[in-house]
């Protein structure tokens, strides 16, 4: 015996509007991380060095200095007066935490020893400057 199709036994489930949204949720998710990405990242020509040491670990903070005097801290632009007060709150929360100052190599040494300064009188003493490793001949 044959059903009619309104007398259909059993749940139904229309899964194209599911899958719909899914798939919409994924494409806002991808823009977002792809705008987020351009975003955030600072266009640096590091100095390059003979040695390869690195402090690099999970828990650093990362502050960088652009060709035009403006500073980052994580990525996200700060004044000196709101790095001053940052670096005050972390030592607070972590002195040992490790401060890595990323600079172009055409930036001003004038305000890399500023940022050097501020980290130091804040008790921060594990401090370096990034550079990127050039293997010599």
């Amino acid at each position: 015996m044959r059903l009619a199709l309104g007398e259909r036994r059993g749940p139904f489930i229309n899964l194209i509007p599911i899958l719909d949204s899914i798939f919409i949720l994924i494409f806002i998710f991808m823009m977002a991380l792809m705008q987020r990405a351009e975003r955030s990242e600072i266009k640096l020509s590091l100095p390059s060095s003979d040695l390869k040491t690195s402090i690099v670990s999970s828990n650093s903070l990362t502050v960088s200095l652009d060709v035009n005097g403006q500073i980052y801290l994580e990525q996200q632009k700060i004044t000196k007066q709101e790095l001053l007060r940052e670096l005050q709150v972390l030592n607070l929360e972590n002195a040992t935490l490790p401060i890595i100052i990323r600079g172009d190599k055409r930036v001003n040494l004038g305000l890399v020893i500023e940022v050097l300064d501020l980290a130091k009188k804040n008790g921060f003493r594990n401090v370096t400057i990034e550079t990127s490793f050039q293997k010599s001949l």
